[in-house]
């Protein structure tokens, strides 16, 4: 009886604890805490922060300022501790999304306006917290941009936005003088390209550079040149406009007079930079705010900051970037009054004078003129007091893939302008259409698949008590982690490709992700690219290994050890670290491969920004890719053929190569059909070097499968979708494989 009762104690103690974790909430409710004045009580707070400036003497750690200030926090607020999170600019701002909406978030983030989450009820109004004269000190621009309905949403820290640099060197050599109120019209801009081109002292050599990529404005005045916009701010779309499509037709027609670089639908920023920041060869490019610092002290340049050119009597303004630090609501009021005590801190006027070391404008009046007598800054901030910013909208980052995406097309001559933009039309009020449209259960309330397995598993505990098979207790540790991480998942995602889901809730089961994945050209786009690389690169792989291990299998003892590890120690290289490799040999400016060919007097090549050629690069990173794996397998397999066998060959006078073909390759048949099913559902996954060479561009010519789903879980937050297209991929890989088996077995009868 002793034993039976500590065993339904030790179920009841479990089925508590899995029932108050399967409705565990991703956020809390919007609440109103109180002031900042009064004491704080004792608590840890959280701070994400990304990298800024280094510090005089500090040539590393670009969290220095931070740490600097917070230990200067710390002996004003003892009470207060603070824990720092360092994130990095690759894709920060997807890790805080996922962790947010996940229910890991911190106490303060930094960033733009977080609409996102503010839609979600996770952002905590700072009204409340100002002291006075707070309101009154910051810049109208700053306000605006962290103001939502009649609150502000964020502590705005500084602004910044995209600029366009001339290299006044360049110009000169052309016998351009620049204008003295750094403004030119449509006219007097291309008549100052055209003399850069033709007076160009250097060959390979562009007056401009343009790049249009997801999440980069820097070039978006040049497309609104004559009065065109990409979206309103009342959601309505008009990039199809007579204005905008007038405004891509003037950027076609600088291509075709060979103003711009060819490729330049497919260059990513980086691309420009190196073209006109390190080699000198592009005259005339847009950056961030930061180039001002890049340009006077890392590669020091002779430059100008230039407003963007405009028709006459008319202004193409530059986009702004107003950045600050946020808070995420916490039932504990005492938590979220640090968190409000500690951004203000950061952010206040005093400190924000210390931006000059990040070459970013303050966002408090009190902070004063932190840049007197820099020429450079006070033409910025002529520039910047114009400017203008995307519209406020959470849905803005789908909206602008969409845009971008066909930009690129048009520009590298793969759609017509007009059809590319009607499309664009089309999808962008289906984003907004399907935004607008109601939603169900909330799913923070928990998965109904979560409850049903936290309900089911206690009961076959109870049920192997009864039939005395207690020992199968040990198996509860395994068994969960099993099903939390696996089974659950694999379901949950099973059963949401037929949920309608919207960011954290879910509605009706459906089969519309199914329809809208078959319907989606990126996914189409990127099952065709799927299928060619697994075509291509599992047989050349496979062969490959097969033809090194008879090579080595053939060597003295003394050296198979040595070939071994020379062939299996590249794989074991990340698959990031090899794509970083390859995108240096690929870069357009600087690259081996076109400095090879620059060398050779021959014509380079966009191996990543030609449309035409990217997918090709690709697949050659995967056919070059050392198959380390795949050799030793083929070696093990090859110590197991009768030697027998080659000596009645030696005997009959067949030659190396008869030996191979009819004896080795035959006796190893079973081994490369092992080999063709991994490869190829390693193939069918294929991720990682797409994602770091092309992020799936230009346009959608290097897509695939896996990175599409990855686009649509975390940056779309499309779960709904992602799922449908990962139980596509799932079925075409199960049937892929269960064809090569069928396929071998058919060969064995016919043998």
């Amino acid at each position: 009886m002793k034993n039976v009762r500590n065993h339904l104690i030790f179920i009841f103690i479990y089925f508590f604890v899995s029932a108050n974790l399967s409705g565990q909430p991703l956020g809390n409710p919007l609440g109103k805490p109180s002031g900042t004045n009064g004491d704080i009580n004792p608590c840890e707070i959280e701070l994400w922060e990304y990298p800024r400036w280094l510090e005089p003497g500090n040539d590393i750690d670009r969290f220095a300022w931070v740490k600097r200030q917070l230990k200067l926090f710390q002996i004003e607020n003892p009470q207060i501790k603070v824990k720092l999170t360092e994130l990095s600019w690759n894709r920060g701002d997807e890790k805080l999304k996922i962790a947010a909406l996940g229910g890991a978030f911190p106490d303060i983030a930094p960033g733009t306006v977080p609409l996102l989450f503010i839609q979600e009820g996770l952002i905590e109004p700072i009204d409340s917290f100002m002291e006075p004269g707070d309101a009154e000190d910051y810049l109208p621009a700053a306000k605006q941009a962290f103001t939502v309905g009649q609150k502000m949403y964020g502590w705005p820290w500084y602004l910044g936005g995209q600029l366009l640099y001339a290299n006044r060197a360049m110009f000169a050599s052309a016998g351009v003088i620049l204008p003295l109120n750094g403004r030119w019209t449509n006219e007097e801009f291309v008549d100052s390209l055209r003399n850069v081109k033709m007076n160009s002292p250097k060959p390979n050599c562009y007056p401009l550079g343009l790049y249009f990529q997801k999440y980069e404005t820097a070039n978006f005045p040049f497309a609104f040149q004559f009065g065109g916009d990409w979206i309103t701010r009342e959601l309505k779309f008009v990039g199809d406009s007579e204005e905008t499509l007038k405004g891509l037709s003037w950027i076609k027609e600088l291509i075709g007079e060979g103003l711009v670089p060819p490729d330049t639908g497919g260059r990513t920023s980086n691309d420009i930079w190196t073209g006109f920041g390190r080699e000198n060869r592009i005259a005339c490019a847009a950056f961030g705010l930061w180039g001002v610092k890049a340009l006077t002290e890392k590669y020091p340049m002779d430059f100008e900051i230039m407003h963007f050119p405009a028709p006459s009597g008319k202004k193409s303004p530059a986009f702004l970037g107003i950045s600050g630090l946020y808070i995420f609501h916490r039932d504990d009021a005492n938590r979220v009054k640090a968190a409000m005590r500690l951004a203000r801190f950061l952010t206040s006027a005093k400190n924000q004078r210390e931006l000059s070391n990040y070459t970013q404008f303050p966002t408090r009046k009190s902070s004063g003129n932190i840049y007197s007598g820099n020429r450079h800054m006070s033409r910025a901030w002529e520039i910047l007091q114009e400017g203008r910013t995307v519209i406020p909208d959470p849905r803005w980052g789908q909206i602008d893939e969409e845009i971008e995406g066909a930009v690129q097309k048009i520009l590298l001559d793969r759609a017509n302008a007009k059809d590319a933009m009607e499309h664009s039309h089309e999808r962008v009020n289906s984003l907004i259409a399907r935004a607008k449209s109601t939603v169900g259960e909330d799913i923070r309330k928990g998965s109904w698949i979560g409850k049903l397995y936290l309900a089911v598993f206690p009961l076959l505990l109870i049920f192997a008590i009864i039939l005395r098979q207690v020992h199968l207790i040990f198996l509860l540790p395994a068994l969960t982690v099993l099903g939390l991480f696996l089974l659950y998942p694999l379901l949950d995602a099973m059963v949401l490709a037929f949920r309608d889901y919207r960011l954290d809730e879910v509605g009706g089961f459906t089969i519309q992700n199914f329809r809208n994945a078959l319907h989606d050209p990126k996914f189409l786009a990127a099952i065709k690219n799927t299928g060619l690389y697994t075509i291509v690169v599992v047989p050349a792989n496979v062969l490959v290994a097969l033809i090194v291990a008879s090579l080595i299998q053939g060597l003295p003892k003394s050296l198979k050890g040595g070939f071994r590890a020379a062939y299996y120690l590249p794989g074991v290289a990340s698959v990031v670290v090899t794509a970083m490799v390859w995108r240096w040999l690929y870069n357009s400016e600087v690259g081996l491969f076109n400095t090879i060919l620059r060398g050779l007097h021959l014509p380079v090549i966009g191996w990543l920004t030609d449309p035409g050629v990217a997918f090709y690069s690709i697949l050659l990173t995967g056919v070059l890719r050392s198959p380390g794996g795949a050799i030793l397998i083929y070696l093990a397999a090859l110590g197991n053929i009768p030697k027998t066998l080659y000596e009645s060959a030696d005997i009959d006078g067949a030659t190396w190569f008869q030996k191979w073909f009819y004896i080795t390759v035959p006796a190893l048949q079973h081994t490369t059909m092992f080999l063709l099913i991994t490869g190829t559902i390693d193939a069918l996954q294929v991720f990682a070097q797409v994602l770091m060479l092309t992020d799936g561009g230009p346009g959608d010519s290097t897509e695939v499968v896996v990175h599409r789903i990855y686009t649509a879980a975390f940056r779309d937050f499309d779960f709904g979708a992602a799922s449908a297209m990962a139980l596509l991929l799932f079925i075409a890989i199960m049937v892929v494989t269960l064809l090569q088996r069928r396929l071998r077995t058919v060969d064995l009868e016919l043998a």
